[in-house]
């Protein structure tokens, strides 16, 4: 049995130390990053009863843990998407001219980027970033791909 599971079973809270716990099954979640929104549907755990505290453990065993945190992962990767999209358009790139001096990769990369079919690993996204707050540092950048 996993640590997880471990601490599902139990009724005491893992984060306050409340004795009082609530199972819960086929929850429905609204989760959102900044602007992007999602809901996640059938997930299952404990939640800690004390009103001040409502800490929530996802049951590992059914999958409900990975549904929920897979579910963040791609809403993360549409935020950075849109927001690449926007900053891209501000500083007055094609998507060929980020690849050229900007991202590096395949030709495909913003587009998949921009899309959230992936999601832009973090170095990239600090410095685009970094671009939207300082544009005249694009000049700067003399990558040649």
């Amino acid at each position: 049995q996993s640590k997880e599971s471990k601490m599902l079973s139990k009724d005491q809270c893992v984060a306050c130390g409340h004795k009082g716990t609530v199972t819960f099954t086929n929850r429905s979640f609204a989760i959102a990053h900044k602007y992007v929104t999602a809901d996640v549907h059938g997930i299952s755990g404990v939640e800690c009863s004390h009103p001040e505290c409502k800490e929530i453990v996802f049951n590992p065993d059914d999958g409900s843990a990975v549904r929920y945190s897979e579910s963040l992962d791609r809403l993360i990767a549409r935020y950075r998407g849109h927001e690449m999209r926007r900053i891209r358009g501000k500083l007055g790139l094609t998507q060929k001219q980020m690849v050229e001096r900007v991202c590096g990769g395949g030709h495909n990369a913003v587009s998949r980027y921009e899309k959230g079919e992936i999601c832009v690993p973090t170095p990239l996204w600090v410095l685009i970033v970094l671009l939207d707050k300082k544009p005249e540092l694009l000049a700067e950048l003399s990558m040649k791909i």
